[in-house]
C-alpha cells in the first residue's frame, strides 16, 4: 500500500508541473501486448508449459513539451488487457485501466523523422478478470503498478511507432499455488491530432 501511495504522490507532483509546460498534444494510442510474465515457479507441471498471452491496449494520450528542450512528458489513460496462458489449461486475463506517466527524450527532427526513448511509472486498476474453470480460483490484484521503458520513431510530427517493456509489481495467483507478476512487451501506434 505504501508503494501505491508513493506512486500516486509522484503522479500528483508530475501533474502539478503541467502548468509550466508548453501546449499539450492530444492523441490516441493503440497496440498489441505480448505477455511474458515472471512467476513464482517455472510452471505447474499438470498445466503444461507457459506461453505468451497476446492482449491489446487503446486509449487517449497527451504529450507535453518541456520548454527549450528535447524532453517531453507523456500521460495516457489506457484500457489494457494482460494475462497468462498454459498449454493444457488455457488462459487467465485481467483488463486494466492504466495511467502511464513517461518522460520522453526525442532525437532528430520530430516534424520529419525522430527517434525517442522514454521511461516512467504506471498504475493500473483492475476492471475485470476471466479464467478457465480448470484453474478453480484466480486472485488478481485490484491495483497493479510498475514501470515502463521503451523507444520508438516519430514521423511527420503526428505518427509514433514504439516498442515498450512494462514490468508490474502486483501479484496475481492461480489456483492458490501459482503466483505471477505482469511483464510484457507492447508494440504501439500513436496518432496525434
Amino acid at each position: 500500500m505504501k508503494k501505491v501511495r508513493l506512486l500516486l504522490t509522484v503522479l500528483v507532483l508530475i501533474s502539478a508541473t503541467i502548468n509550466c509546460l508548453a501546449k499539450p498534444r492530444l492523441g490516441i494510442e493503440t497496440g498489441l501486448n505480448i505477455a511474458n510474465n515472471t512467476s513464482s515457479s517455472n510452471s505447474v507441471s499438470a498445466w503444461g508449459n507457459e506461453y505468451s498471452y497476446n492482449g491489446y491496449l487503446i486509449g487517449p494520450t497527451v504529450e507535453f513539451k518541456m520548454p527549450q528542450s528535447a524532453l517531453y512528458l507523456d500521460v495516457a489513460g489506457l484500457y489494457s488487457k494482460k494475462g497468462i496462458a498454459f498449454k493444457n489449461y488455457g488462459t487467465a486475463t485481467v483488463s486494466y485501466f492504466e495511467v502511464p506517466v513517461n518522460f520522453k527524450y526525442k532525437m532528430g527532427s520530430p516534424s520529419i523523422l525522430a527517434t525517442y526513448l522514454y521511461a516512467g511509472p504506471y498504475v493500473g486498476w483492475g476492471l475485470s478478470d476471466s479464467y478457465n474453470s480448470k484453474f478453480q480460483t484466480f486472485d488478481s490484484e485490484k491495483t497493479d503498478f510498475g514501470f515502463n521503458a521503451g523507444f520508438g520513431f516519430q514521423m511527420l510530427n503526428n505518427f509514433q511507432l514504439g516498442l515498450n517493456y512494462g514490468r508490474g509489481f502486483g501479484n496475481n495467483t492461480l489456483a492458490n499455488k501459482f503466483s505471477y507478476k505482469n511483464q510484457l512487451w507492447s508494440v504501439t501506434f500513436t496518432y496525434y491530432l
